[in-house]
């Protein structure tokens, strides 16, 4: 007999893995910064609409929190805190190097039903997610990174035959601790018992008041529970009614990678939809992506992608709403039904508006169709020194429809109202670079220097009109008189001039250094211009002679400090004073709008992070530690002004 002996070798990969930072990548052992990753298995545990949600439990740091219930609806993430009052807490999202679109495009009529402009972007394409969380990984983004960066990298093909994916899914969502309202009878007993209780009214004062039977201030006690008891189940529950069960939640993914060793595909289609749990509410998205590299020489490369979205979402108002479906089941009293005998909705019984009727009759559907382009061009000059050319484009238009009938109670006081509301907002950028990466003897050394340039144009189109003779009659074009028609255009331009360097020795000291420079139109002319340095280092223990321990067997030590800004707080034309036409005794003329300030700048995050990475047993578990000193200076906050001022 023939005996085989096998060994088996260690796989530790933890440690070694690739980390995409600002502008490059690096080995998770060699980052010197406070960076967290999320890979595609993270990310595609949980079906969710908004990749803000998957990164729910999977990264420290952050937080996130859903701003309302509804499918498709506003997630919010917030790294490390908060760090303006006026201005956005959101991160910067880097999709594919190329920054995307994040403010919600939805009118604010909906109370708190906020789209999200991320949920275009489909989960089960992401390859990784990392996030930068303390300043130095950040500073490198400069006036844009005071609230952290969230950098996604989505799927590439690789060489090989082709790998189809089918991947399907469906669920069923129910809701769970529904608002526990009252009936008609124990509404009438607690308003009995305040009036009573206040020694000013005798008991069945709120009864007889809403029933307006003077009688009920004479019953006894026992006849009062027992009119309760009676009419304990007058009208419809309008939490049962409002509420839907088994709300479905569906998804289909289908991918096709491979390609050889000069060219690699990944193509790929998602179809997910989502039913609300709320009468009125349900979201779906359809998308194509296509990743394509191409090795045209040995030194000469592209890669590049696209991605085509399309989204519809039908809204309902929601919070802190008169209108408001959830809101009114809750403001309204009971014993109202909600349909009439002839099965019309029944809404000259209730106080503000019937919420069934407010979910089914009120039409508002939210439409968005988004485009999403990098590409890349690469040349090594050296083998240590490579030029890119990088573009990007992102492409957002958002169609917001909505109809109001004569015979809900929003409309009837309009006869009918009818709004179109359409926003585009479009995003160029081009980053021009030299990537140095370096080993000699001892050391190795790696860099960027680059220019940058990103333009952002948005443009508002909104129409209203009413007076509809027909509820057939949806159009806004087939309104009778025209309540508003208004339209907005603006533009903001940042150019950029960045520098990294690093340096390792032995591959246990590591230093680092980055700057940028941010000129903005939407800066004042005193400060248009804006620094942003960072520093950080890192020493390696277990890289150490003397260090042996077989328990643990990584220690990483780290230190960082740097300095990042918030421009979101800064108007487009803030910064200089506006002129618009008035009306004045019956002539029209021009006035400053706006008085301008040319001092106006962003605002500016400093932050110290000190931390240490610890790995056992070889990196089969993996804990990191840090401590971080944030504060935010210079924060915008608006300051009203007298009336006599004129503005």
């Amino acid at each position: 007999s023939n005996t085989v002996n096998i060994q088996m070798e260690e796989d530790a990969q933890a440690l070694e893995e690739v980390v995409v930072t600002g502008y490059g990548s690096t080995s998770k052992k060699k980052v010197t910064t406070s960076i967290s990753q999320v890979s595609s298995e993270d990310v595609q545990k949980v079906s969710v609409a908004n990749l803000s949600g998957a990164l729910q439990g999977n990264a420290t740091g952050i937080q996130v929190s859903q701003a309302s219930g509804a499918p498709g609806g506003e997630v919010r993430l917030r790294i490390r805190g908060a760090t303006s009052i006026n201005g956005s807490n959101d991160p910067l999202y880097i999709v594919d190097g190329v920054q995307v679109e994040t403010s919600s495009t939805v009118s604010n009529s909906f109370g708190g039903q906020q789209n999200s402009a991320l949920s275009s972007i489909n989960p089960n394409d992401i390859e990784s997610i990392e996030i930068l969380k303390d300043a130095a990984s950040a500073a490198i983004y400069g006036s844009r990174g005071s609230n952290g960066v969230v950098i996604i990298t989505t799927k590439k093909g690789k060489a090989g035959k082709p790998v189809i994916s089918v991947g399907s899914y469906a669920g069923f969502q129910n809701p769970v601790n529904k608002y526990d309202v009252t009936n008609y009878g124990e509404w009438l007993k607690y308003g009995d018992a305040y009036y009573a209780n206040s020694g000013r009214f005798p008991n069945g004062r709120w009864t007889a008041a809403v029933t307006g039977d003077l009688s009920f201030t004479g019953y006894s006690q026992e006849e009062l529970d027992a009119y309760y008891n009676s009419v304990a189940n007058q009208g419809d529950n309008y939490m049962d009614a409002i509420y839907k069960d088994n709300a479905v939640v569906r998804g289909l993914d289908v991918s096709i990678s491979g390609g050889s060793e000069k060219t690699k595909y990944y193509i790929a289609g998602n179809s997910f939809k989502q039913e609300g749990v709320i009468l009125g509410q349900d979201y779906l998205r359809e998308s194509f992506r296509m990743n394509l590299s191409q090795d045209f020489t040995d030194k000469f490369r592209f890669i590049g992608g696209a991605s085509v979205t399309n989204e519809k979402q039908s809204l309902v108002n929601g919070d802190n709403n008169i209108y408001g479906v959830l809101s009114t089941g809750i403001l309204e009293s009971p014993g109202n039904n909600i349909y009439n005998p002839d099965g019309t909705f029944d809404s000259s019984s209730y106080l503000f508006s019937n919420p069934v009727q407010n979910a089914l009759e009120n039409e508002a559907t939210g439409n968005t169709f988004r485009v999403l382009v990098n590409a890349e061009f690469q040349y090594d000059l050296f083998d240590w020194l490579t030029f890119s050319s990088k573009w990007g484009l992102d492409n957002l238009e958002f169609y917001q429809k909505t109809y109001l009938p004569s015979t809900s109670t929003r409309g009837a006081g309009s006869n009918g109202l009818a709004e179109d509301r359409q926003r585009v907002i479009r995003r160029l950028m081009t980053t021009q670079g030299l990537s140095v990466n370096k080993n000699f003897s001892d050391f190795s050394v790696g860099g960027f220097l680059g220019f940058e340039y990103n333009g952002r144009h948005s443009r508002l189109t909104v129409a209203e009109r009413t007076g509809f003779a027909s509820p057939f009659l949806k159009n806004v074009t087939q309104g009778a008189t025209v309540t508003n028609a208004e339209g907005s255009y603006s533009e903001s331009n940042l150019v950029s001039f960045i520098g990294r360097a690093s340096l390792g020795y032995k591959n246990k000291y590591l230093l680092e250094a980055s700057i940028r420079a941010d000129g903005s139109s939407v800066f004042g002319p005193n400060n248009k211009y804006g620094y942003f340095p960072s520093v950080s280092a890192g020493y390696i223990v277990s890289e150490e002679d003397w260090f042996r321990n077989d328990v643990l067997t990584f220690l990483k030590l780290r230190a960082s400090y740097g300095i990042t800004g918030n421009d979101s707080g800064i108007g487009t034309y803030e910064a200089l004073p506006g002129v618009g036409s008035v009306s004045y005794a019956g002539a029209v003329g021009t006035a400053l709008t706006t008085i301008g300030n040319p001092d106006v700048k962003w605002e500016e995050t400093t932050q110290t992070n000190f931390g240490a990475t610890l790995g056992f047993w070889n990196d089969r578990i993996t804990l990191e530690y840090d401590y971080f000193k944030k504060d935010t200076d210079d924060l915008l906050l608006n300051v009203p002004l007298p009336g006599n001022s004129g503005f």
